[in-house]
């Protein structure tokens, strides 16, 4: 039996509120509208909407919940650091190049940034605040860690590679060949296995990662997207963005074992902190659709004040 897997693109993140932590809240970007949406998932609905001064493509929270953290994919070179109950903003982080996506590292020491168009990857100390930058070419996509932190796995969507990061050295140590335009990824619990969307083939990319090679290709369906992982860590979710649908692969098998209709474009999955239930960012109708991972089905749809893209726990 394979390990169990578990999603590590976006960690952490709970409501903080008098000192004690609240139920989970879902942190939304929501890119054209310049705004962050707070989601209730268990209520079905948002709670807060902040207005930021920027774009958000991405977004990522703190391990304690008490901050968010706010990038601009379009012209701002800096991460706002807001707090999580108000929106307030509390400082600002320069990292020279508008950011795609965050990704928190294990234990949330560190905050990795995709800059796309500069074909860089910043680094974030959240202890000092200190600001890295690693040039590993391309079109960085998605910054996947390893559960030991030792290595960050940066997908290029433009080419044909995962850049291999030491963070702790902030260098490229390696690269992986892949299929063509890695895009969102998850890491096995063990830190064995890769899984790496590949838009262009209708596939997810298997990557043996000790040994730095693909070793399979899962069919999905049309411009696959997003990826996250369910609960018990035994089904790998894949939105298509040309279907209209989420893909549901049993990684015991690595075979496809439900295709889910979900709404107009999915695009970023994210598992909630325990795993049983998927979200969906839907931007075409602004709304966040809600998968139960144990059931294999939507079971609510949470209209949002804008675009939806990468949502943080």
């Amino acid at each position: 039996m394979r390990p169990a897997l578990a999603i590590l693109v976006l960690v952490g993140g709970l409501a903080w509120s008098g000192g004690a932590r609240a139920e989970p809240l879902a942190y939304v970007a929501l890119a054209n509208a310049r705004k962050v949406a707070v989601v209730d998932v268990e209520a079905g609905k948002a709670v807060r909407t902040f207005a930021v001064p920027v774009s958000p493509h991405g977004i990522a929270a703190s391990a304690d919940g008490r901050l968010i953290f706010v990038p601009d994919l379009l012209q701002e070179k800096s991460i706002l650091v807001l707090d999580a109950l108000t929106g307030r903003e509390i400082r600002r982080l320069d990292v020279g190049a508008p950011v795609h996506h965050l990704t928190l590292a294990p234990g949330g020491g560190r905050l990795y940034a995709t800059l796309t168009a500069a074909g860089r990857l910043a680094i974030v100390d959240l202890r000092t605040w200190q600001v890295r930058t690693v040039e590993v070419g391309g079109a960085p996509d998605y910054a996947v860690p390893a559960p030991d932190g030792r290595r960050v796995y940066v997908s290029d969507i433009a080419g044909s590679t995962l850049a291999v990061v030491d963070p702790g050295a902030a260098r490229v140590r390696s690269r992986i060949q892949v299929a063509d335009g890695p895009g969102h990824g998850a890491i096995t619990r063990d830190g064995s296995l890769g899984f790496f969307t590949a838009a262009d083939r209708g596939a997810v990319s298997v990557i043996e990662l000790g040994h730095g090679r693909q070793t399979a290709s899962l069919l999905t369906g049309t411009d696959p997207h997003g990826v996250a992982i369910g609960a018990r860590g035994t089904r790998l979710f894949v939105s298509n963005r040309g279907d209209g649908t989420v893909t549901v692969i049993d990684l015991a098998r690595l075979e496809v074992e439900r295709t889910i209709p979900v709404g107009v474009g999915p695009e970023h999955l994210t598992a909630s902190p325990e795993g049983r239930r998927i979200l969906v960012a839907l931007p075409a109708e602004s709304l966040v659709a809600v998968i139960d991972a144990e059931r294999l089905e939507v079971v609510g749809r949470i209209p949002v004040a804008g675009d939806p893209h990468q949502i943080a726990y």
